[in-house]
C-alpha cells in the first residue's frame, strides 16, 4: 500500500462518523457557546493549497481538483466549460479496477476517503487558501509588477515616500519604513497593504518627483495600471 492510500485510509477513519447512517440523523452536539443543539454534521469546506488538494482529491499535480480540463488548456476561455469531477463515478470505476479510465481524468488509483461521505460533492468543498494563494501568490506577484512599473515611470521614490508616511487608522497599522526596504511581509502586513495599495499607487502616479509631473506619454499606461491594481485588489479583498 503506497503513502497516498495510507493517507486516505487515515482520513476515512477520521471522517467515518460522517459516513455512518446515524450521521444523517439529528444528533446532539455541544456548540462553541456550550449549548447543546440537534445538528446534522456535514463536510462543507476543505482549506488547502494546491498540493494538499492533489492529496485529498487523489489527482496528479498538474490537474484541476474541480474540473477535468487538460493541464495544457488551463486559462483558456472556452465556449463550453469542462465538466466537474464526478467522484461518485470514480468510486465505481475504482471498484471495477478500470485504472485507464481514472488516469484519463488525472485521478490516481486509490480508494478516496471523500467518495464514501453521503451528500458530499468534493468539488464544492474547495476553498481558497487566503495566505498561500491570494496573499503569497497573487499579491506578492502584483507588488513585484507594481515596483517595476513605478520604476519605469520614475515614481518609485514618490510611492515609498507616501507609503512610509501613511497615518494610522482603525484596523490599519502604520508602516514604519519605505516599502522597498521591507524584506519580508507577515500576513497582517499584507492585509494592511491591501487596504491602501490602490490609493498609494494612484497618488504616486500623479507625479514623478515633488517638482515634475508624470511624462504625458505614460499617462495612458498609468490609467491601465491603476485599473489593473484596482481589479486585483478588489478580487482579493472580496475573496
Amino acid at each position: 500500500m503506497d503513502a497516498l492510500q495510507i493517507t486516505h485510509e487515515i482520513l476515512s477513519s477520521i471522517l467515518s462518523p460522517l459516513s455512518d447512517a446515524k450521521s444523517q440523523e439529528d444528533i446532539e452536539l455541544v456548540c462553541c457557546n456550550e449549548k447543546v443543539r440537534k445538528c446534522v454534521p456535514k463536510l462543507s469546506a476543505w482549506l488547502t493549497d494546491h498540493m494538499e488538494n492533489v492529496m485529498i482529491y487523489g489527482i496528479t499535480s498538474n490537474r484541476c481538483p474541480i474540473c477535468i480540463a487538460p493541464h495544457d488548456e488551463f486559462g483558456e476561455l472556452l465556449d463550453a466549460p469542462y465538466d466537474t469531477r464526478r467522484h461518485s463515478r470514480y468510486a465505481t470505476v475504482y471498484h471495477n479496477s478500470d485504472v485507464e479510465q481514472l488516469e484519463s481524468d488525472g485521478v490516481k488509483n486509490v480508494n478516496n476517503a471523500l467518495w464514501h461521505i453521503p451528500h458530499c460533492e468534493p468539488h464544492e468543498i474547495v476553498q481558497a487558501d487566503t495566505l498561500h494563494t491570494l496573499l503569497l501568490g497573487i499579491l506578492i506577484h502584483l507588488m513585484k509588477w507594481v515596483q517595476e512599473f513605478l520604476e519605469f515611470v520614475s515614481s518609485i521614490i514618490i510611492f515609498d515616500h507616501i507609503w512610509s508616511r501613511l497615518p494610522p487608522f482603525p484596523r490599519f497599522t502604520r508602516p514604519n519604513k519605505a516599502y522597498h526596504s521591507v524584506t519580508q511581509l507577515q500576513e497582517k502586513e499584507m492585509r494592511n497593504l491591501l487596504q491602501v495599495l490602490l490609493r498609494v499607487f494612484t497618488t504616486a502616479l500623479s507625479r514623478a518627483t515633488d517638482d515634475d509631473a508624470i511624462d504625458p506619454r505614460h499617462k495612458p499606461l498609468c490609467h491601465k495600471a491603476i485599473l489593473c491594481v484596482r481589479y486585483i485588489t478588489d478580487y482579493i479583498l472580496i475573496s
